[in-house]
């Protein structure tokens, strides 16, 4: 891949598009209909402990992901007791959807849902077996998260969702069909070309965002396929990849001419990965999510949007899927790619500095906040 000269680059001005959001936020706020599938899992935020001194942190700072690695590669601990807190929901669907309906989407949820932790959501659900098992261990620099997938997650195929929608016409053809975590199902990729047929069939017209999870050091035959199916899906909708920075550099790599995933080597920078990814795989935008900033990918060329500015985050984890929640629902309600952007970085620093989805309301206060405005 090389770079694109004729490629153009937008980056809006953030006050402007984050103006204009806090503005449809009080005075319009999205009602788009979404469907969300098909994960779900049950989370657990854990301690790390070692030896007999107690929690790591008690009267020592707590290590680095890097400190806690390398003293286990010098040999230093041979046993981690792993200490989890009460299980809540999880899953990028599950998030995404509790997300998105928080914004005032019209969500309805397929998802692997049969367990106690699982609440009463407030929004329509429709379960199609035992969720994952995620345990979630916190560092003072991130999260690093093990999930032990169910029998019913590496069985499942879409005859499972044929199975809990009596309407599935209806549900197919919502606004936004969201499907996420592509990575942790086997029979994922014959699921989604049977998806494609039934949306067909059922003359769904809407938008398709899928996010594939943590795809690195993916078989890249699995990733070629992926990007097949993507373009599979586009003959029944308008399709939209949405990846993190290491995800779209992953994918991008199998359309790149060998280029490995995480270099700029030869002038190839992120742009030229998503205009490259949007290409191959027929798409209607490839969008990338990053600390920084939000940029997407499409037919009029590459434009970004500089993140939210937020202190240190209260959570570590779950913030990629409110992103996911805030451009799905944009889209969903015929707002422009920037407004989608933006919606998505106010989506997830939000949850990442509150721990919990904000209503319009709040969410308009909080973007409207001088201090969270990018540069400040």
């Amino acid at each position: 891949m090389t770079m694109n000269a004729d490629a153009t680059e937008n980056v809006a001005e953030p006050d402007v598009v984050y103006d204009t959001l806090v503005e449809q936020l009080r005075e319009a706020p999205p009602s788009p209909s979404i469907t969300a599938l098909p994960d779900g899992s049950v989370d657990y935020q854990c301690r790390v402990e070692i030896g007999a001194a107690g929690p790591i942190g008690e009267g020592r700072s707590p290590p680095s992901r890097k400190q806690l690695g390398e003293s286990i590669a010098r040999g230093e601990h041979k046993s981690l007791r792993i200490v989890p807190e009460v299980g809540e929901p999880g899953g990028q669907a599950v998030n995404l959807a509790s997300g998105a309906h928080g914004f005032g989407a019209d969500v309805t949820l397929f998802g692997h849902l049969d367990a106690p932790a699982m609440p009463e959501f407030p929004f329509p659900t429709r379960s199609m077996g035992a969720p994952a098992t995620v345990r979630i261990l916190d560092f003072v620099d991130g999260a690093l998260m093990l999930a032990e997938e169910s029998g019913d997650i590496l069985s499942w195929t879409f005859d499972d969702v044929r199975a809990a929608a009596a309407d599935l016409g209806a549900r197919l053809d919502a606004d936004v069909c969201c499907c996420c975590n592509w990575v942790s199902f086997p029979n994922m990729p014959t699921a989604l070309r049977d998806l494609a047929d039934a949306a067909l069939d059922h003359d769904a017209d809407g938008i398709f965002v899928l996010d594939p999870g943590d795809v690195v050091g993916s078989d890249p035959a699995a990733l070629r396929d992926l990007l097949d199916v993507l373009a599979r899906l586009g003959d029944a909708y308008d399709v939209v990849l949405n990846a993190n920075r290491r995800e779209l550099r992953e994918l991008a790599s199998v359309v790149a001419d060998g280029e490995p995933a995480g270099t700029d080597q030869r002038g190839v920078v992120d742009d030229d990965r998503m205009l490259a990814l949007r290409e191959a795989a027929e798409l209607r935008a490839v969008v990338m999510h990053a600390r920084p900033k939000a940029a997407a990918a499409t037919d009029d060329g590459v434009v970004e949007i500089a993140n939210l500015t937020i202190e240190g985050p209260e959570r570590w984890t779950g913030g990629g899927d409110r992103f996911g929640a805030g451009l799905a629902t944009a889209l969903g309600a015929g707002w422009p790619i920037e407004a989608g952007l933006a919606l998505g970085n106010a989506a997830a620093s939000y949850y990442v500095t509150q721990a919990r989805d904000p209503g319009p309301e709040a969410l308009a206060d909080f973007v409207a906040a001088p201090e969270h405005r990018p540069g400040r």
